[in-house]
């Protein structure tokens, strides 16, 4: 694989490394993705255990380790890792933002979404250069596999959790706008929602829709990707959803540029040798280089 020497070239992943998941194995994935697709920083979903994210951080994240991460306990937060490379970034500022109520529909009841995000200063750029990436977790089912409109029928409060979450990231990435303007947003995520059916039907509470209210792209968005790999899946459930797509995109990277100019390179999907029942995600990018001097 090539290595990211270019400090204005970054690479993000994003991968939902699944509950069930020995903790060895979900160290084995991140390894994985590292030494094949490779990333700068990878934002992971799925990491209830507490003994499961204390193993992670000792392991992937010691002093003596390559990469650095943000873990925080908490129901609804504790699942959002975000790793990155030492030698890339410097941490500035992490945090959790709570995004939305908790909710009990048919007879469970949800932790309150979260949004987790780190600042990172991007060793080698002069001037310094800021990145903000942001990891979450929409819930399942929210989207209707016939038409991929909102379910609001049959699963109302999940859909008004997901929508009270979006609107509140959004609410988020406007006072990140203000406070660091130029400073590149990056938010990877397992949105459970088709970006194949949203892209045609843009529900005005679902990602493409909701994240073009601040300037945010997907990276499926700004690739052709979806047409050109058809049968190209994120999810591959255990147990085979009745009436589901086989090909859903549902793991996405969204990038705002914030008047900074980010461009997107590439995209890919890792299906090989992971043990989730998704695939991990990742996205290029060119960071803006400064202008050039008179």
């Amino acid at each position: 694989g090539t290595t990211s020497t270019d400090p204005y070239r970054f690479k993000i992943a994003t991968y939902n490394t699944l509950i069930s998941v020995k903790q060895k194995d979900v160290v084995h994935d991140v390894r994985t993705i590292k030494n094949t697709i490779g990333f700068d920083v990878i934002a992971l979903q799925e990491n209830y255990s507490d003994s499961r994210r204390a193993y992670m951080m000792k392991t992937l994240a010691c002093d003596s380790c390559s990469l650095a991460g943000y873990t925080v306990n908490g129901r609804g937060k504790e699942e959002l890792m975000i790793f990155w490379k030492k030698s890339r970034f410097e941490l500035l500022q992490s945090g959790s933002i709570k995004t939305s109520d908790k909710y009990t529909e048919r007879g469970r009841t949800f932790p309150a979404l979260h949004l987790n995000y780190v600042r990172l200063k991007v060793l080698g750029t002069n001037p310094e250069l800021q990145i903000i990436v942001a990891d979450n977790h929409l819930p399942s089912l929210v989207d209707r596999d016939d038409d991929g409109k909102p379910n609001w029928k049959l699963l109302p409060k999940r859909v008004a959790a997901y929508q009270q979450h979006m609107a509140n990231v959004n609410a988020q990435i406007k006072t990140w706008k203000s406070n660091f303007p130029g400073t590149p947003i990056f938010i990877g995520g397992d949105y459970n929602v088709n970006y194949r059916k949203d892209k045609r039907v843009k529900a005005a509470i679902f990602p493409t829709e909701s994240f073009a209210k601040v300037g945010g792209k997907s990276n499926w968005q700004q690739t052709s990707f979806d047409t050109k790999q058809p049968g190209a899946t994120t999810f591959k459930p255990i147990v085979p959803i009745k009436g589901q797509p086989k090909n859903r995109l549902i793991d996405y990277v969204y990038s705002v540029d914030n008047g900074s100019g980010v461009t997107l390179r590439s995209t890919v999907i890792r299906y090989k040798n992971l043990h989730s029942d998704h695939h991990a995600v990742r996205a290029t990018y060119e960071l803006p280089k400064p202008a050039e001097t008179q």
